[in-house]
């Protein structure tokens, strides 16, 4: 859920406490320190604030929700689903907390779930823009870009300033090849907000794939600036470094390149490293080193036999050292 809009509900928790008990009460005490400590990312502290209120109140649904954001914070993805179960339990027609959950399971991979409670959150409120971006987000991740197109257009039509999700439809645009689209979306996400990273490593990309070669550096440059003191998955800065590796291999610096492809495979070496494998390849064929070159695609080939270019180059070296 967007800090701001967590900001609000709180905000008007807090109101509402204070016209019920006329004076600051130990409820309110508690969930104020607790805004403070989400808002410094300091989110173990801001559960244990949240936990004193739910022992004062522990039938008041929305401390269950920001307790279950905290932990989803943190990646605590169960605990977090405890608690909003909990909210939801309380509130049946608890909308934030259906869009929680809901993205909740999409951190998680759980698709149907992710699905199932944001339909039932846009069922329960149409008018939810947040609801509409993060199903848009859940499409999205399951390369349903259609479908994600059609959500994210609707959060922009509900709230135009939300650049949040400028964002990840300048994501579906590039992915189906409308550069140009894909450019004016994340050029206002990055205008609109300066420490969003997920813009600039997708403009990054877009300058990558329409050979703007410096630019695409730049940007994501500006990613690894951003996520420098933040959590972030090893899946995404495997990504970004790979990206920014491949920029270097096209321009020919190719000690950057296989620095950033050898982090990249340090955060992440499953299957979805192929195009990593396949990129270090490439850099290693560039300077000579075969061996290591023919290493790294029979590494990329056997988790995506797919990849055509790699076979080509394969084929090349292996034709060179007859």
């Amino acid at each position: 859920m967007k800090m701001k809009v967590l900001f609000l509900v709180i905000s008007v928790i807090l109101v509402s406490n204070a016209a019920v008990w006329g004076q600051v009460n130990p409820l309110s005490v508690h969930i104020e320190k607790a805004i403070n400590h989400i808002m410094d990312d300091q989110y173990d502290l801001a559960i244990k604030e949240l936990s004193e209120a739910i022992n004062i109140e522990p039938g008041f649904e929305l401390i269950y929700l920001f307790r279950g954001e905290a932990y989803r914070a943190m990646g605590q993805y169960d605990l977090g689903l405890r608690d909003l179960n909990e909210a939801i339990k309380l509130n049946s027609s608890f909308v934030s907390a259906y869009i929680s959950r809901g993205d909740t399971f999409r951190m998680m991979n759980q698709f149907d779930a992710a699905i199932r409670d944001l339909n039932t959150a846009i069922r329960l409120h149409p008018n939810d823009y947040l609801a509409y971006g993060v199903r848009g987000s859940i499409y999205h991740d399951h390369s349903q870009y259609d479908l994600a197109l059609r959500d994210f257009n609707e959060s922009i039509r509900l709230d135009p300033e939300n650049a949040q999700v400028y964002s990840v439809r300048g994501s579906v645009h590039w992915r189906q090849g409308r550069y140009d689209l894909a450019l004016i979306d994340l050029n206002h996400a990055a205008r609109a907000n300066p420490d969003d990273s997920y813009a600039f490593l997708n403009r990054g990309i877009v300058y990558l794939r329409t050979n703007q070669l410096e630019l695409a550096v730049r940007d994501l440059n500006e990613v690894i600036r951003i996520n420098s003191d933040r959590i972030k998955s090893n899946r995404s800065a495997a990504w970004n470094y790979s990206n920014r590796g491949e920029a270097y291999r096209l321009l020919e610096q190719f000690d950057n390149a296989i620095e950033d492809f050898n982090e990249s495979l340090i955060q992440r070496s499953d299957d979805g490293s192929s195009w990593t494998y396949g990129r270090r390849g490439l850099a290693y064929m560039a300077i000579g080193q075969r061996e290591l070159a023919i290493s790294d695609f029979q590494m990329a080939l056997s988790m995506n036999p797919t990849l055509d270019w790699v076979i080509t180059a394969l084929e090349e070296i292996r034709g060179s050292l007859q």
